[in-house]
Order: structure tokens, then sequence, then C-alpha cells
């Protein structure tokens, strides 16, 4: 299993990845379907699905949820990690 460093570390290359060659933030609608196994960082029972907008505060990246309070993603846990490894756009 990955550490969470390394998770990080992808997640965070993934994102500026994706900012650096299309010029605008990330956003991933997550719903129970898409994402990985053992993830219950995200709560579907009042909403079908949650967009997430990933935005830089200064050098720090935050996560915007639709439906709940923003949050830094080096505060998230490595589930929500690994969901977002499985959902960033291919390349």
């Amino acid at each position: 299993m990955e550490s969470r460093y390394d998770l990080f570390d992808k997640v965070l290359n993934g994102i500026y990845g994706y900012y650096k060659k299309n010029g605008k933030y990330l956003k991933i609608t997550f719903t129970p379907n898409n994402v990985a196994e053992g993830d219950r960082f995200l709560i579907f029972s009042a909403y079908k699905e949650t967009t997430c907008t990933f935005k830089w505060r200064g050098d720090l990246l935050a996560v915007y949820f639709d439906n709940d309070e923003p949050m830094l993603l080096e505060e998230c846990p490595d589930s929500f990690y690994r969901s977002i490894l499985k959902n960033l756009p291919k390349e």
C-alpha cells in the first residue's frame, strides 16, 4: 500500500498538471459509483453526488465541496486521495 506522502504527491501533481495544461481549476463530481473502494469520506445520504473544485489558497491547495465547507487538501484522508486519483482526467 502506498504511503500517505506518496498518495498526496500524486494527487498534487495530477491537480497541478491539469491546471497547468488547461488553465482552469479541476472539478470532479463524485458519486457512490466512482469513489475508491473503502472511501467513506464523502457522505451520499443527503446528496447523490458531490462536486469538488480544487483551488489554491496561496501556496496551499483547498477542496471546495458543493455541499459542505471547504478544507485543505492535506487535511483530507488517504481514502479520498485514492478517489481523486481514480477520477483524475486521463491525459
